[in-house]
């Protein structure tokens, strides 16, 4: 299988908005966890970024090794959740575009954040690779929005969802209310907090913008 991982937000900063985040801390899990499993697997795995320019901008590229990176302008005062909307759907956009020049299918789309450490390896998540897969689903209703995985077919189908949900200004908790198809829950919200199958690794005071 041909897999596309798309990276989004915030790469690095150190302080400015109260925020300290750097990529640095996390890769080595991320390759130890995602890519070096699924490539011991036989797969191929391209990555994508959609992040800011940073002091560490180069050092990014160098060790991620992207097929495609862009950096979007970056507004401080932006509200959060417009934020995440224009990475998601610039990503999922440009691994369109990226497929269609290059003539390649992915089969596979994960995307995440740069500050997440994961606990589990892929090949034990429980993945269901003929349909949308989110960790875990609140009590109340409201999906995690760390870590999605899907079919590549579906990446027109997801762009479609977010941009309805940007539209209705709902947070990217509500996906399941805007996704047409059944979504896999890899566990249960009772199950995760037991045996979370990743950790956030970020320090931050005053939250008044998105990654």
């Amino acid at each position: 299988m041909k897999f596309a991982i798309g990276f989004k937000g915030v790469h690095y900063m150190n302080g400015e908005f109260n925020w300290k985040i750097d990529f640095e801390e996390q890769i080595q899990n991320f390759f130890e966890k995602i890519v070096n499993p699924l490539k011991q697997k036989g797969h191929t795995v391209d990555i994508f970024l959609s992040t800011y320019e940073s002091p560490k901008s180069k050092r990014l590229y160098e060790l991620y090794n992207p097929v495609d990176v862009s950096f979007l302008e970056f507004f401080p005062k932006e509200e959060r959740y417009d934020a995440q909307y224009r990475h998601h759907i610039n990503l999922y956009n440009n691994i369109i575009q990226y497929q269609i020049k290059n003539s390649v299918n992915y089969d596979f789309v994960i995307t995440t954040r740069f500050d997440i450490e994961m606990n589990v390896l892929i090949n034990d998540m429980n993945l269901d690779f003929s349909m949308f897969n989110i960790m875990f689903k609140q009590d109340y209703g409201d999906a995690d929005d760390c870590m999605w995985f899907f079919p590549g077919e579906d990446l027109s189908v997801v762009i479609n969802s977010l941009e309805r949900m940007k539209r209705d200004r709902h947070q990217l908790h509500k996906i399941e209310r805007y996704y047409p198809k059944e979504i896999h829950y890899l566990v249960s919200l009772q199950e995760y907090i037991a045996r979370p199958f990743m950790n956030l690794k970020r320090s931050i005071r005053d939250f008044i913008w998105s990654y």
